[in-house]
């Protein structure tokens, strides 16, 4: 529980301070960089990209520490290269 606990607080630390400072940009203003086949996904105006979450999202996926067991990151199975999948 307490593990849980801390996880969470910290999660919304980041959180909180990735928030500091950002702009209201729309999702339109955002520079997805996808295949030309590729629609946009779908962004809430509420929680427009920027590139403060952009970034508090690449350290979560490839931090260990937030796993059950503290030694794996998504990043260990859900390859970049593999389009984010596990290759399965």
């Amino acid at each position: 529980m307490k593990r849980e606990t801390l996880i969470l607080l910290v999660a919304v630390t980041l959180v909180a301070g990735g928030a500091q400072g950002e702009t209201n940009e729309s999702a339109e203003s955002w520079r997805w960089t996808l295949p030309e086949f590729m629609p946009p996904p779908r962004v809430p105006a509420d929680n427009a990209m920027s590139e403060a979450r952009f970034q508090l999202g690449r350290k979560l996926f490839y931090d260990a520490r937030l796993s059950g067991n503290g030694k794996e990151a998504c990043a260990s199975c859900h390859e970049q290269r593999l389009a984010f999948t596990d290759g399965r």
